[in-house]
């Protein structure tokens, strides 16, 4: 039996869609895992500020001395992540980042002899810094935000579409095997009748000629059953290469061909016959044409068939 290639094809894209939905998802949560890195270093440097701030009450000396360190190491810290985003489109602001973020430096570094207006002045620079970040920050969350409602629609597009053309395929898939032997790609015994009956029909009423060529095949027994399936297959497709395109080529059962063979002379009949006697040259095999009369009934035409073939 041949590989059914269609159905191959629409489990692959089935695979495909299940892979790339969760592509765009974490894709889309790689931007939230930053947001959430960014909203961590705004969180550093505010609570940086308020020790700024805190340095102008009145505190212990050794308790000074701890939060300076704190503070020098959370300035430095800040640095790497400040550089990583001066570029960053986001960022709107009269100064650059970096140059915001150098002047709160060295107004810390003015600030370290705890005299309070430089602490204030410090303070006020690190402010701006935060407001300025923030501002950053909401623009790059709507951003986001905005990448995965959109990744969510295409999400649910993607879905609908691929269970329409699934649900298309699948009923296509069903309606052809309704008419044709999946194995030989041959039409069906039940779309035999039903065609018979409408070229019946014709023959009746407008005096066509059909004739109905019956292919018998007789199989050495000794043959395994997939070695009987090969050669089927095989006369299957020298059939289907040699039908025209208003014949009607059908596997009636798995020893017998019927070929409906609608205005086709006698001379044509034969001369067919003799060009398939040699793709049927291996097997034992004998042909037999019936025609249909004018005056013939579809039930009186059948029995005849059935009686002649």
């Amino acid at each position: 039996m041949g590989i059914d290639l269609k159905t191959y094809r629409i489990t692959l894209v089935l695979y495909l869609s299940m892979f790339l939905l969760p592509v765009s998802f974490i894709f889309s949560y790689s931007y939230f895992d930053e947001i959430g890195s960014d909203t961590q270093k705004l969180g550093t440097l505010s609570s940086t500020s308020s020790e700024i701030l805190y340095l102008t009450t009145n505190l212990k000396e050794y308790k000074k001395l701890e939060m300076i360190n704190t503070i020098d190491n959370s300035l430095k810290s800040l640095k790497p992540w400040i550089l990583s985003n001066e570029e960053n489109i986001f960022y709107v602001a009269s100064e650059p980042l970096l140059q915001k973020y150098n002047n709160v430096l060295h107004l810390w570094n003015d600030s370290k002899s705890l005299e309070k207006d430089n602490l204030v002045e410090c303070w006020k620079a690190s402010s701006s810094l935060i407001f300025s970040l923030q501002n950053m920050l909401k623009l790059k969350q709507n951003k986001m935000k905005n990448i995965f409602y959109l990744n969510l629609i295409v999400a649910v597009a993607l879905l609908i579409l691929f269970v329409f053309f699934t649900r298309a395929f699948i009923h296509k898939e069903l309606m052809k095997q309704n008419i044709y032997d999946i194995r030989t790609n041959l039409f069906t015994k039940e779309y035999l009748f039903v065609t018979i009956k409408e070229l019946s029909a014709r023959v009746l009423r407008n005096k066509e000629i059909l004739f109905v060529l019956c292919i018998n095949i007789k199989l050495d027994l000794e043959l395994s059953k997939q070695e009987k399936e090969k050669i089927i297959e095989s006369l299957s497709k020298s059939l289907l290469a040699s039908v025209r395109v208003s014949d009607i080529a059908c596997q009636y059962s798995e020893s017998e061909f019927i070929v409906l063979l609608p205005n086709t002379s006698k001379v044509e009949v034969e001369y067919f016959i003799k060009r398939m006697d040699k793709y049927f040259f291996d097997v034992e095999h004998t042909f037999k044409a019936i025609e249909h009369l004018h005056d013939e009934t579809y039930e009186d035409f059948i029995e005849k068939l059935f009686k002649e073939r």
